[in-house]
């Protein structure tokens, strides 16, 4: 009988190895249903394991962990906290709808120093590890780096002008944060000193600045060190408008004779950016552009222009000049007058006599009894006579200009001359007589 419990035993014991063989090797091909065996489908814990790091035996230090019902049904179960030095700080069962998650927060208040481990089983679902150090004094923090802002604008800038923008760096943990700032951005440059050693909540700050080579949109990624995020500049180039400057706004061409012309420059600087284009128009009859009226200038380039005046009648004349914009408009005059008239004061003059070696003058008076000016050159060629004022000259109405005429004989004898007035005036015939 004895035997025969003893076998029955053997027999037992066999069946139910062969039925835990059956289960495993149903997991493992994964055929198994949790469900089925009281643990639920889908459940997952994250993180697996915690880890508090060091803790001073006075203090604490807290992590968190999610629990996530991945199945079809709802999934219920307990937390446990096997450790002194360990507390769950939530309610410590659970019961979680199909999709959602539940976060636990695990506290650690090591009483003693030296290592802490744990393991906490969450019922029907896993387990979690947890480790610590409980210490008498916190290790000193580690230097955290913040800079206060990721992106510089700098707008909109004219070529060749510079826009300036700061950015801080601190230190917002412990220790000593130290780096270098830089940047390869030939239209961005930042102010020495770039590199920084910060202690805890100390800041330094830093001067960038874009100074456009080119128009255009443009950007540089600037580096604030290896521990600290960088820093993303950017900023428009934009040509200078460009600028008019003119020479003079008013031209007087004064009194011109009908009939002639009177010609005036006017210059056009571009004082700007950029080109600067446009063209001279004037819609007035007397006054007119001669040659080229257009004009296209880069910066720092002029062109100089000739207007021309021709009265055709007697009487004041005005008109505009269009210059372009934004050059604006010059104002033009000028007075038609008289065609000139030449009145000699004498035809002929004689000397009588004069003795060699010495001599007379006689000033004979070129008047102008038209309008405008009257403009010549007397000439002559004769041996013993000579002009002393002039020879060129220019009278207007009213004013006669006088032009001095010098008899000197060198030898006896009668002489004779004819002067040329010029100007369309008549030659006047002068004589003389060299005596001992």
């Amino acid at each position: 009988m004895t035997i025969l419990l003893q076998w029955r035993r053997v027999r037992w014991l066999r069946s139910l190895l062969a039925v835990a063989v059956l289960i495993a090797v149903i997991v493992a091909c994964g055929k198994f249903d949790a469900s089925k065996f009281g643990v639920p489908a889908g459940c997952t814990v994250a993180p697996r394991s915690l880890d508090f790091g060091a803790v001073r035996i006075d203090s604490s230090a807290e992590r968190t962990f999610t629990v996530t019902n991945g199945g079809s049904e709802t999934l219920t179960g307990t937390v446990s906290e096997p450790c002194g030095e360990y507390a769950v700080l939530d309610s410590l069962s659970f019961s979680i709808a199909p999709g959602a998650s539940r976060a636990f927060t695990v506290r650690f208040s090591p009483g003693s120093t030296g290592p802490h481990p744990c393991t906490v089983s969450i019922a029907g679902c896993s387990e979690l590890s947890l480790s610590g150090q409980g210490v008498t004094v916190n290790p000193p923090p580690e230097p955290q780096c913040q800079v206060s802002t990721g992106a510089l604008s700098f707008g909109t800038v004219m070529i060749g002008q510079t826009a300036t923008r700061t950015f801080k760096i601190q230190n917002v943990g412990g220790g000593t944060l130290s780096g270098t700032v830089s940047e390869s951005c030939p239209q961005f440059s930042i102010d020495d000193p770039r590199s920084y050693t910060l202690g805890a909540g100390q800041s330094a700050t830093m001067t960038v600045h874009f100074t456009p080579l080119t128009a255009g949109d443009d950007g540089c990624t600037i580096s604030t060190g290896s521990t600290c995020a960088s820093v993303s500049a950017t900023g428009t180039g934009q040509a200078a408008a460009p600028a008019c400057q003119l020479s003079t706004t008013n031209i007087d061409f004064a009194d011109v004779s009908v009939g002639q012309t009177a010609d005036r420059s006017l210059t056009v600087t571009n004082t700007g950016g950029s080109t600067l284009s446009g063209a001279l128009t004037a819609s007035c009859s007397e006054f007119s552009i001669v040659g080229t009226a257009s004009y296209s200038l880069g910066p720092s380039e002029s062109a100089t222009f000739t207007l021309r005046f021709g009265p055709t009648a007697v009487g004041d004349s005005s008109c505009t000049l269009d210059v372009g914009a934004p050059c604006g408009q010059v104002a033009l005059r000028g007075s038609g007058v008289a065609l000139p008239q030449c009145q000699l004061s004498a035809l002929t003059h004689d000397f009588g006599d004069v003795k060699v070696g010495a001599h007379k003058d006689f000033n004979l008076a070129i008047k102008n009894v038209g309008g405008g000016q009257l403009c010549g050159t007397a000439t002559e060629d004769c041996d013993m006579f000579s002009l002393l004022s002039g020879p060129s000259y220019c009278a207007v109405p009213g004013t006669p200009f006088s032009l001095k005429i010098r008899f000197l004989p060198t030898q006896t004898g009668p002489f004779q001359c004819v002067v040329d007035i010029g100007a369309g005036c008549s030659s006047i015939t002068v004589t003389g007589n060299g005596v001992p």
